[in-house]
């Protein structure tokens, strides 16, 4: 497989990039491996524009490679197949599109183009169709530029008999069968669209009133299709869109809508971890929003739920690395399920609040400040010995965000913010949590913390001169 350019987005700033194949890392995850770790079979290899080749392995699988000089080529075995999920630029972007990928023994002297499939997948395949309950198949919903996820999965905008507008998300199992042992990637695919429709209904069922509930699920098989173009599909509320259209960082309304969009955030989170689940993916994307002020939480793809085990149970990084806490990125897994899950939430709840006025969040301010030597790409001891390093970068990455604060939040939300995002996971959450019996992860003091700020903030928007 040959990789001659890419296109990158860039979270920090909301830009997209086009790269070439000099100054690129290439992350490269061989999905023959569907039942194990989402790290299998992936190798990091890092080009600065020289024939050198600086190869970090970060699994314990390997993958055949070879570099060709300055303008180089990366030819990887065939286990890897052309499922390429994620690629990375040297600085973690996140790339959109792969330019020229292809199964090949040899170089390429052909220019760059998009590869692009001779056949639409089942899931794409759904327009003008009528589900069972009334629900017909009206738009597909183009895939954002930036968003994250949802490597087999296809959107689209339903209509109910009765006029309800909806949203309706689709996964075929097509990838499944393009693999070297197709029953095992078909056993993974099913096992995790069963447990996100599971995991969902249970929040349905237990009135979780900030999380997505679902509508309607079931399968169908598109026009011309056999049995094995079965698409199973799970139909939502139509929201406005996720935060990432709503949010700003300057005028007092919009203050006073993140603060309110923090406090439903803190309250989905809670209602999870109250009845045994814990989110892990939560991001600026996987939070909704409802009629301009109701937010609520989305994707519970790679969820927790004691008492089960889904496909992602033993990924070290169970949702998007970019917004991992640093434990994670470094190795650290605790055994124990409050710090592993719960933990990880509340470290992405301290980050959103960070998104929220700066456009960053907390993983890539900290890694913006740590040191090459002390960057988890590098560190191969263990984490508590780059701890020290790592809190020295995330007081600067506290110092970034507190500045970008009004002087009337800046204190409450600082201290909240290195609270949630504490890099130590002993010391992550309110002191008060971590002093009692329960949960030390839970979030209910941020709860009020956030509704408390966003009442004081809508009351001066409601009172301020016109």
């Amino acid at each position: 497989m040959e990789a001659h350019g890419l296109d990158a987005f860039d979270p920090a700033t909301g830009r997209n990039t086009s790269y070439g194949t000099d100054a690129i890392a290439y992350r490269f995850i061989g999905t023959d491996y569907p039942g194990n770790t989402e790290s299998v079979g992936h190798d990091d290899l890092v080009s600065s524009g020289e024939p050198g080749v600086r190869l970090t392995t970060m699994s314990n699988a390997e993958v055949g490679y070879t570099a060709f000089g300055s303008r180089w080529t990366v030819t990887v075995s065939s286990t890897l197949r052309t499922d390429l999920l994620q690629v990375f630029q040297l600085h973690g972007e996140k790339v959109r599109d792969v330019y020229g990928v292809r199964r090949s023994s040899h170089r390429s002297t052909t220019s760059p183009t998009k590869s692009r499939g001779s056949m639409a997948r089942p899931a794409e395949r759904l327009e003008g169709l009528i589900l069972d309950g009334g629900w017909r198949v009206i738009s597909a919903v183009p895939r954002s530029v930036d968003g994250t996820g949802g490597n087999f999965s296809s959107c689209y905008v339903v209509h109910s008999d009765r006029g309800q507008k909806a949203f309706l998300k689709a996964v075929d199992f097509q990838w499944a069968m393009q693999q070297d042992d197709p029953m095992r990637a078909l056993q993974y695919l099913t096992e995790a669209f069963n447990f996100e429709r599971d995991i969902l209904c249970a929040c349905r069922d237990k009135r979780l009133d900030r999380v997505v509930h679902p509508l309607a699920d079931g399968s169908v098989v598109p026009p011309g299709g056999s049995s094995f173009d079965v698409v199973h599909y799970i139909i939502f509320d139509l929201a406005d869109g996720d935060i990432r259209a709503h949010a700003a960082y300057t005028d007092q309304f919009e203050v006073a809508w993140a603060l309110r969009c923090l406090h439903h955030v803190a309250t989905g989170l809670e209602q999870l971890h109250d009845n045994g689940m814990a989110h892990q993916d939560l991001k600026p994307s996987n939070v909704l929003v409802f009629n301009e002020s109701t937010s609520k939480l989305t994707d519970l793809g790679r969820a927790a739920l004691k008492g089960r085990t889904p496909p992602h149970h033993n990924y070290p990084v169970a949702g998007d690395r970019s917004y991992a806490p640093p434990e994670l990125l470094y190795g650290y897994i605790d055994p124990d399920w409050n710090p592993r899950r719960c933990g990880c939430d509340a470290y992405h709840l301290g980050s959103m609040a960070v998104y929220f006025f700066t456009g960053q969040c907390m993983t890539a301010l900290l890694t913006g400040h740590l040191h090459p030597d002390h960057h988890f790409q590098n560190w191969r001891a263990d984490y508590r010995e780059v701890l020290p390093y790592v809190r020295d970068a995330f007081d600067l990455a506290v110092d970034d965000f507190a500045q970008c604060v009004p002087e009337d939040l800046r204190d409450e939300l600082t201290l909240a913010v290195q609270q949630l995002c504490d890099p130590d996971p002993g010391q992550r959450g309110h002191p008060r949590a971590r002093a009692s019996r329960g949960n030390p992860f839970s979030l209910n003091r941020y709860v009020s913390l956030f509704n408390r700020l966003a009442e004081q903030q809508e009351f001066r928007l409601r009172h301020r001169q016109p």
